[in-house]
């Protein structure tokens, strides 16, 4: 689980929280899954490129 917080909800914060939770856990990224059921900044492209 990671977090971060902004005062737009967009692609970045969710990129932040995502960053933030693999820096925390250190998790092996080759087999790691994301799931959110948050709201379409979590789906654009941007949080993953």
């Amino acid at each position: 689980m990671g977090w971060a917080l902004s005062k737009q909800p967009n692609a970045q914060l969710a990129r932040d929280a995502l960053s933030n939770a693999i820096s925390r856990h250190q998790p092996n990224t080759n087999t790691l899954m994301f799931h959110s059921d948050q709201g379409v900044q979590y789906c654009a492209i941007a949080v993953f490129f």
